[in-house]
This record gives structure tokens, C-alpha cells and sequence, in this order.
């Protein structure tokens, strides 16, 4: 759905506009990724301001996962639990625990 990306890519553009780290390519697809296939198939669908909501919890998941797997000391289970990979997986499982919430207000 087009319409929907279009829409969420607006806002995902303005996130924190002071911090450059939200305007790199790879975490701009991540929170329009993260946002659409939340969105697309719930009968809230998408409002304004979820990609505030979403943006810390992204940046992070993100930060854990680069200070663990620069961690020499950090075992390979620690590794596998915080992989890169994932790191959108993660933060969408965290927005929706959010969500579940805050959608009553």
C-alpha cells in the first residue's frame, strides 16, 4: 500500500530532526518498515506521532546490540540474543507491547 508508506514516511522524515542518527538510510527504513507492517493490517492503522514512540525504543535496541557485540567479554549466547540482524524485529516487538497500551489514549 503506497498510500500508507507515503503517509508514514512524512513523519518518519521529521523524526528528531537534531539528531542525525535518525536520518541515516539504514534507520529510516527501519522505522517505516517497523511502523507499515505494524499499521497496515490493524484497525487503529497508523496516526501521527508513532514514529516518536518508536524512535527511542529503535535506537536502543540498536545501541545495546553495538555495545554488546563490541564487548570481548560478552558471551555468544548474549551475542546471539542481542544479534544486529534483528534489531527491527526487536524494536517491533517493543512497540507493540507500547501500543497495546498507549493506543486507549
Amino acid at each position: 500500500n503506497n498510500e500508507l508508506r507515503n503517509l508514514i514516511q512524512q513523519d518518519v522524515s521529521r523524526t528528531f530532526p537534531e539528531l542525525e542518527w535518525f536520518h541515516t538510510p539504514d534507520v529510516q527504513a527501519m522505522l517505516l518498515d517497523v511502523l507499515f507492517h505494524y499499521t497496515f493490517n490493524r484497525e487503529l492503522g497508523y496516526r501521527q506521532g508513532m514514529h516518536e514512540l518508536l524512535a527511542p525504543l529503535l535506537q536502543a535496541v540498536w545501541l545495546e546490540a553495538e555495545a554488546i557485540h563490541s564487548d570481548p567479554a560478552a558471551t555468544p549466547e548474549l551475542k546471539m540474543l542481542f544479534d544486529p540482524a534483528y534489531i527491527a524485529h526487536d524494536a517491533y516487538s517493543l512497540f507493540a507491547a507500547l501500543m497495546a497500551h498507549a493506543s486507549e489514549w
